[in-house]
């Protein structure tokens, strides 16, 4: 396999209880040894994404979703459509890899051609306060396709295997776990295939395919993507009617929060991010190395041929 990712040392599955018992149906991984040679398997031609570090790199991002849900009654479409408009800036300001809107763009092409079938985030991500679910509607806005041509989203509360650094385990089979009634493993082996899924991710030995050895085609690697996006050039960009935007600024400015005052909700914001810029410093000059173009035409000359 042509990768330039290392599988890292002492690399191994485990399943966790911590979460609790959220996968869908199936708690079983990918075993090899017990596929079939079945004729007439259903063989959907997928196209899995993972999503952090391959599509975007948004650490802060799921922090400033924290605070704006914090503040804002989510049921109200209004707030929804700030919420997403904010988050389509920060992907603007460089939260989404460069290539990604002209791969979803030939994406979208292989759709009308009928060349795949679905295209579908799968990711190590939780989707709480619908994190990856705005996200994923924001991509589709800024990469100009229709919406919901991103078919499906599965994210970490559908999983059930976990590697040792905490990503979930990926399975090819997991879309049809997803989209069809499946009871048992051995009719998901028996009446499904995968020999025409992909999947690209930056951590593609978290895929449970990777170590057999059959699926070298199916699993594309990518190099990591990470950009900071400084939170003071971010808040000067968006809306934010709720609270005094230019004392937030300020204050970011000053680098501090006095214990001795009153926490407004300005006071509170900063509060916030400056204590995850301790927790989690981000310091990320990315240099677009082009293989996101590169990835793209192995995907398009996949389905292509």
């Amino acid at each position: 396999m042509n990768l330039t990712i290392e599988v890292p040392e002492e690399y191994d599955i485990c399943e966790e209880t911590e979460y609790g018992n959220v996968a869908p149906e199936l708690p079983f991984i990918f075993d090899h040894r017990r596929e079939t040679g079945k004729k007439n398997k259903i063989e959907e031609k997928i196209v899995y994404l993972d999503l952090d570090e391959t599509l975007v790199h948004c650490p802060r991002l799921s922090i400033w979703m924290k605070i704006f849900n914090y503040y804002n009654d989510m049921s109200i479409k209004e707030n929804e459509e700030k919420l997403k408009d904010n988050i389509k800036i920060f992907l603007q300001m460089g939260g989404l890899r460069p290539g990604v809107k002209e791969l979803f763009q030939t994406l979208n092409e292989l759709l009308i051609m009928k060349k795949i079938d679905r295209i579908g985030i799968f990711t190590s991500a939780s989707n709480r306060n619908n994190y990856v679910n705005y996200v994923k509607r924001c991509i589709e806005d800024l990469c100009e396709i229709p919406e919901n041509t991103i078919s499906f989203v599965i994210t970490r509360e559908f999983s059930t295997y976990y590697s040792r650094d905490g990503a979930t385990i990926k399975d090819l089979y997991e879309c049809y776990k997803l989209f069809y009634s499946i009871e048992t493993s051995t009719e998901l082996y028996e009446n499904y295939g995968i020999k025409d899924a992909v999947i690209l991710d930056d951590k593609p030995y978290n895929v449970a395919q990777f170590a057999c050895g059959e699926y070298d085609k199916n699993i594309i690697g990518i190099n990591q993507y990470k950009k900071d996006i400084p939170f003071l050039e971010f808040i000067k960009n968006i809306k934010l009617e709720w609270c005094d935007k230019n004392k937030i600024i300020n204050l970011l400015k000053d680098g501090k929060v006095r214990n001795d005052e009153p926490l407004s909700k300005e006071r509170t914001i900063v509060a916030t991010i400056l204590n995850d810029e301790v927790i989690y410093p981000y310091n990320f000059d990315y240099i677009d190395d082009g293989d996101m173009y590169k990835k793209i035409e192995i995907i398009k000359n996949r389905f292509m041929s």
